[in-house]
């Protein structure tokens, strides 16, 4: 992962059993939050194999953050800065958001699965195989372009959204 300093992930978990992610340039603030906590998470946004996105932009203002996601408010976290060398053991479902804050960041995530854990994500290895061959939720993911989705530039917009506001792209 490489981002300029002020570049952030969107909140999400990873459905992998283990994910280390090692700091190599730069510093990195992740906040983690427990999987008790995934009610006040919003659990929605756009698909991405193995991962399950939050609705909320975490980096909106406290005012908004109250308006649009109460629950969020109230979400007990964890705040870590990674600087070079260190290392951070992220578990399956802790949901997560990184930022860089000085400088240029470079960190490398590495996830890790035993035969067992293989064989159980067999499910979730076929959908991302589905999806790759634009046979499954192409139109409500983040990693192909969305002509419908232009107007928003906000990379937590989703369906959900897209619901209330009477627009739908195709499936």
């Amino acid at each position: 992962w490489i981002g300029a300093e002020g570049s952030t992930t969107g909140l999400h978990y990873d459905a992998e059993p283990m994910s280390i992610l090692h700091q190599v340039v730069g510093v990195k603030d992740v906040t983690l939050y427990a999987p008790a906590e995934t009610e006040r998470m919003y659990p929605g946004g756009r698909y991405y194999p193995y991962t399950q996105n939050s609705r909320v932009d975490h980096r909106a203002s406290a005012a908004t953050i109250a308006l649009r996601w109460p629950l969020f408010a109230s979400a007990r976290r964890l705040t870590v800065r990674l600087r070079p060398g260190d290392a951070l053991f992220v578990p399956a479902f802790w949901w997560h958001a990184a930022s860089s804050v000085e400088g240029t960041s470079i960190s490398v995530s590495k996830m890790v699965r035993t035969p067992c854990q293989q064989h159980a994500l067999w499910p979730e290895e076929l959908a991302r195989r589905l999806h790759a061959l634009g046979l499954y939720r192409r139109s409500s993911c983040i990693c192909h372009p969305h002509p419908v989705y232009e107007h928003d530039s906000s990379p937590y917009w989703d369906d959900d959204d897209a619901i209330e506001q009477g627009v739908r792209g195709s499936s």
